[in-house]
């Protein structure tokens, strides 16, 4: 396999979904994968920024918002908008779960890319710092 150019990377459709069962919710639905940009942004909305100091790690809707990033129709467009979150926060924990391990493996999303990015956050110059 030879090293690929430019134009040739543009032109591949790398986009992936996955149709999930949930039996929680009656039905099946569509798990995209994220893009880089997309990615970027669920990353960034587990952190809120302070006045002082580093940021703080939030994951009390770290869940459902992938699920509102990755959940979309049979056209690709996404079904919950970002004001859905707080709603979709009170969906079964066990659905929510099935549908973000999927969106996480589609997006390349570990366990180990979230530890390594607290890590980054928590451990400073002066060693571990607190999270409040």
């Amino acid at each position: 396999m030879g090293l690929l150019s430019r134009d040739e990377i543009f032109k591949v459709n790398d986009a992936a979904h996955e149709d999930v069962p949930v039996p929680e919710w009656g039905g099946t639905v569509r798990v995209k994968a994220l893009n880089g940009k997309e990615r970027m942004t669920y990353e960034g909305s587990l952190w809120e920024q302070r006045s002082k100091g580093r940021p703080k790690l939030r994951t009390d809707f770290a869940n459902a918002t992938l699920v509102q990033m990755t959940v979309v129709d049979e056209d690709g467009k996404l079904l919950f908008s970002r004001h859905d979150i707080e709603l979709l926060s009170t969906k079964s924990a066990a659905a929510l779960d099935r549908v973000v391990e999927v969106a996480r493996r589609l997006a390349g999303l570990s366990d180990e890319d979230i530890e390594e990015a607290v890590g980054d956050f928590d451990e400073g110059p002066d060693g571990p710092s607190s999270t409040d």
